[in-house]
């Protein structure tokens, strides 16, 4: 369904530390790390992960969208700002501004 929290990334300056710390406090359970530098979670119900480059420890929101090139272009004409949709192995995603500048992320998956 559009518009619900499809994904989420907790920041980390560094990553294997966060690994340590969230798998001996909720026993999180980690896959190897993928292209971007990060690792998903692999045991909890919503699917969400720990990336590297931190951010002021604000996670990064990925939205589902049905179809993310007309969603970016929604983006843009609601006075936000999308980057052009990029194509990873878990679908097509955009890194995004909304008109107040929050960062967020929109998400189609593949």
């Amino acid at each position: 369904m559009a518009g619900q929290l499809g994904y989420f990334a907790l920041p980390s300056n560094d990553p294997q530390a966060s690994m340590v710390f969230y798998g001996g406090l909720f026993g999180w359970q980690f896959d190897e790390e993928s292209e971007h530098g990060g690792h998903h979670i692999l045991n909890t119900a919503e699917p969400f992960g720990c990336v590297g480059g931190a951010r002021d420890g604000v996670p990064t929101l990925y939205f589902t969208v049905e179809d993310i090139h007309e969603a970016v272009k929604r983006v843009r004409e609601l006075g936000g700002e999308a980057d052009e949709p990029v194509l990873r192995d878990s679908g097509w995603d955009a890194a995004c501004r909304d008109s107040q500048g929050l960062v967020f992320n929109l998400w189609q998956a593949t």
